[in-house]
């Protein structure tokens, strides 16, 4: 009996002192120095799992000798950061996918950098709170800035980067009525002051379901002008997860657009002329729709990342709006389209030596992919000047290429005259039908060079449009119905 009880307490107590297989405790410590090798204390330190979830660490600053050790219960993989003390010139410092699946040991060196600071307040000079500030490079991507928030109280706020060229953003709490700012192209080369004056906007809210009523979380949206198409910065312009939002808008007509999470089989929704002229509900449901991956590639089978794609209704021609419909630099992209027989445009990148490629009578109506392979050419310069027969300058001239034998169009880009009518930019090898379009209402007469061989750089030198007469036609079918995409030409007749 004696010996039964003994065996039994050492059981129990093995079980209390054997580690859990369902967590263990992994630590990390270290020194956090300048870059002169000064320690710096009260850096604190924060674990942020793939959840994007922040782990509760008390005691996770750094000492006056600039040591930390912190341990967290569940080993893993964590972006790890490292945030000192407002005030410095210092810049925080993070780890993407740290591995933590054992204890280890970390000194860090934190960079000097420039400060960015000022105050946010609203229209009357009151100070706004908890605005939350990001910080783009100009060609790159999000600058890590800890305590990028405004004080509570006074509104100021104190961020630190490298010198360079940056895109930032202002964005207030959600649900706040203050509109978010965006500065574009902002030159940082040294201790900088910007203060900034948010207005008040107006509330867009809504939800936004599939065709089954559920709420979809982390739905885009987007507020375009109605006439240029440029983007207007709106914070805070995800669902959340119920699928419902809350922005803060300016009063106006803009086009109103929702993208669902890539990869979903979600199609996307665009509200053109949409008028906001008071706080607004606007629920929405989004179709159900087939993922269309598309892949592009060069000749020699690499990728061809930045192509543009459309996807076109084959029997109106009137173009989808599909998000993420730009290639990845992988060479892939997924987009999402309803059921339905397609023409599919890709568009090259930019200033490539790539050709554009259409794919006509394309049929969706499962998941599909699509490889392209995307065709090179040869291309030169081509450049003149479109002017008045008194040689003033046309500005925003189209000019287009046609085939000369098959009348097919050349893709080029950045093809219309500035504002003092020239024009310049790269063209294909070939023979060409060179047209001359001027803006649509303006009392110019179009022009066309026929024949032109373009075989190396081109100056076409001045080219002269003549001021005409309006001819405004309206053409309608038997039953007085409208007639829409009729194409009018006009030849003229030698007298006999």
């Amino acid at each position: 009996m004696k010996i039964i009880i003994k065996w039994t307490i050492l059981i129990l107590f093995m079980a209390l002192i054997r580690p859990s297989t369902a967590s263990a405790l992994s630590c990390l410590s270290g020194y956090v120095r300048d870059a002169n090798g000064t320690p710096v204390a009260n850096v604190d330190l924060d674990f942020i799992d793939a959840n994007g979830v922040k782990l509760v660490t008390p005691g996770d600053n750094t000492d006056n000798t600039g040591w930390y050790n912190v341990c967290i219960l569940n080993s893993g993989f964590y972006r790890v950061t490292f945030a000192p003390p407002v005030g410095t010139n210092l810049m925080g410092r993070q780890y993407l996918n740290f591995d933590l699946t054992t204890s280890k040991v970390l000194d860090v060196t934190l960079d000097f950098g420039v400060v960015i600071s000022g105050q946010v307040t609203d229209s009357l000079g009151s100070p706004v709170s908890t605005v939350n500030i990001n910080v783009d490079s100009v060609g790159g991507g999000r600058l890590f800035t800890p305590n990028d928030k405004t004080d509570p109280v006074t509104g100021n706020y104190w961020i630190v980067t490298p010198p360079g060229d940056y895109r930032i953003r202002y964005a207030p709490p959600t649900g706040d009525r203050h509109r978010g700012m965006q500065l574009d192209f902002v030159q940082i080369s040294s201790d900088t002051v910007i203060n900034i004056m948010l207005s008040e906007g107006l509330f867009l809210t809504g939800r936004v379901t599939d065709r089954f009523g559920v709420g979809q979380a982390l739905v885009h949206i987007d507020l375009r002008d109605n006439i240029t198409g440029s983007k207007i910065y709106v914070a805070n312009n995800k669902t959340d997860t119920n699928g419902d939002y809350i922005l803060t808008v300016p009063a106006d007509t803009v086009e109103l657009r929702y993208s669902p999470p890539y990869g979903a089989h979600l199609v996307g929704l665009q509200q053109r002329n949409f008028a906001i002229t008071g706080d607004l509900i606007n629920d929405v449901q989004l179709a159900d729709g087939f993922a269309v991956t598309v892949h592009t590639r060069d000749s020699s089978g690499g990728p061809v990342p930045d192509a543009d794609i459309d996807f076109k209704t084959a029997s109106t021609g009137a173009k989808l709006f599909t998000p993420y419909d730009r290639i990845n630099p992988a060479g892939s992209t997924v987009v999402v389209v309803p059921a339905g027989d397609y023409t599919v445009q890709l568009d090259p990148p930019p200033a490539s030596s790539f050709d554009q490629v259409i794919l006509s009578g394309i049929s969706i109506s499962a998941d599909t992919t699509l490889t392209v392979f995307m065709p090179e050419v040869v291309r030169v310069g081509l450049s003149g000047a479109v002017k008045t027969a008194g040689g003033v300058g046309i500005a925003d001239v189209k000019v287009d290429l046609r085939d000369t034998l098959f009348g097919g169009k050349a893709y080029v880009v950045n093809n219309l005259t500035d504002s003092i009518g020239i024009f310049g930019f790269q063209v294909p090898v070939g023979t060409w039908d060179i047209l001359f379009a001027p803006v649509r209402g303006s009392r110019y007469v179009a022009g066309i060079m026929r024949s032109v061989n373009i075989s190396v750089l081109t100056v076409l030198g001045d080219v002269v449009l003549d001021e005409g007469i309006f001819l405004n036609a309206h053409v309608v079918d038997e039953f007085n119905t409208p007639l829409v995409g009729v194409d009018l030409d006009i030849e003229f007749e030698s007298s006999l």
